[in-house]
């Protein structure tokens, strides 16, 4: 059996349906969602849908009075990517505030120097975004140097989907406002396991897709994150 997230579909969708053809089974995880998995033929996915997920991060936003937030898209084009900073821009603009997209090119991309710099750049160009937005936790890293090289911590405010121990940090240290967790170890177990369980016993799985998120870390859970994931478990 295979358990594959399907980041870039045109490049994937060919090789998950040559592995059915051959009689292997396959299960999505992270991304793809119910409707993929049922066009390729996938026993299901696990993980997170991107839009709700965006709209969650857009309102949190909104809700907490940022009126203008950018978005770091480091890999533009990738679909779940490209869903996350619109959702974000819909969610908020129900909250009465905007969100634009800032679109690196691929050279930028695990170059946190880069992302740092553009980053910094935008903020300054454009001082009235009070949020930044970010698609992964090395983003957010990166962002939070820009911030700071912009000399706007604290007046500019990161948010990130996904987290890591540095973000937790800033996120207890009050530098780095919510993430949007989408429990990606345990998306991983679950296709593991519920595929393992599927192909050897048979087992159904009532439900089209499986959600593992999204959730908010914010200060108000964040020690409890913070244990979760130095037990390896967030």
């Amino acid at each position: 059996m295979i358990a594959v997230p399907n980041w870039v579909p045109d490049a994937e969708d060919e090789a998950i349906k040559a592995a059915l053809d051959a009689g292997i089974p396959v299960m999505l995880h992270n991304s793809g969602g119910a409707d993929k998995a049922k066009e390729v033929g996938a026993i299901n996915d696990i993980g997170n849908e991107e839009y709700p997920a965006g709209l969650v991060a857009g309102a949190y936003f909104g809700s907490h009075g940022f009126k203008n937030v950018n978005c770091v898209n480091t890999v533009p084009g990738a679909q779940n990517l490209e869903d996350r900073c619109k959702c974000v821009a819909d969610g908020i603009a129900k909250e009465g505030g905007v969100s634009t997209q800032l679109p690196l090119p691929a050279s930028s991309f695990g170059d946190p120097t880069a992302v740092a710099e553009a980053i910094k750049a935008t903020l300054m160009k454009t001082p009235t975004i009070n949020g930044v937005a970010t698609i992964s936790v090395a983003d957010a890293n990166s962002a939070a140097t820009g911030i700071e090289q912009a000399a706007l911590t604290g007046k500019v405010h990161l948010a990130s989907f996904d987290m890591d121990g540095a973000g937790l940090d800033r996120i207890k240290a009050g530098t780095h406002l919510f993430a949007v967790d989408q429990q990606p170890w345990l998306q991983g177990f679950l296709a593991v396991s519920m595929a393992d369980a599927y192909v050897s016993f048979g087992t159904a799985i009532a439900t089209a897709l499986v959600l593992t998120g999204p959730s908010i870390a914010d200060t108000a859970n964040g020690d409890a994150t913070i244990a979760g994931a130095a037990a390896g478990f967030r």
